[in-house]
């Protein structure tokens, strides 16, 4: 049965239907005081303060963790790969196995040799390009960490086909 009941919002002082108004058992009607567009504007400037405050006492910005951000990424170490993990392989459970590859490679670039910086130089590059193997996107064997410079120039080659473009540039300049 749909409530279509009215609720009156104390924060943006509208008149709503109830059931525009998140559950709360702790209120007399069981429903919260303010509306769901008043609280997700209140849960947004909330956040905002939390991460700017976070990131200027150079903490973690991902709300409720106190950890000290991992280099200059404004995350802990955790939140860092996580973060990484779902934008690039679409699941934060290949947080653990990054941050195990990372420390493997020992913080360097396989192609170039220079030393990786989370959040300033560090990239996820896949070695076989998720756009022309999309079956391949979340296999930790399919990922190397690379400079960003070194993953906007592979872009979406092979490493053979990176190599050889690289070799070609090299020859024409020496």
């Amino acid at each position: 049965m749909i409530d279509t009941s009215e609720k009156f919002c104390g924060i943006c002082k509208s008149v709503k239907f109830a059931e525009e108004f998140n559950l709360r058992s702790e209120s007399k009607d069981g429903r919260s005081y303010k509306c769901r567009d008043c609280t997700k504007l209140y849960n947004k400037v909330r956040y905002a303060e939390q991460r700017d405050h976070s990131i200027m006492h150079g903490l973690c910005a991902t709300l409720g963790c106190n950890d000290i951000a991992y280099f200059s990424s404004n995350y802990c170490e955790d939140h860092y790969y996580k973060k990484v993990a779902i934008a690039r392989m679409g699941s934060n459970q290949y947080g653990d196995a990054l941050r195990d590859k990372a420390h493997d490679q020992k913080m360097i670039c396989v192609v170039s040799g220079e030393d990786l910086v989370p959040g300033d130089n560090m990239s996820l590059d896949h070695i076989k390009p998720k756009s022309l193997y999309p079956e391949l996107n979340s296999m930790i064997c399919n990922v190397q960490w690379v400079t960003k410079w070194v993953n906007i120039a592979k872009w979406n080659l092979d490493m053979d086909a990176f190599v050889e473009r690289c070799v070609n540039i090299s020859n024409r300049y020496n």
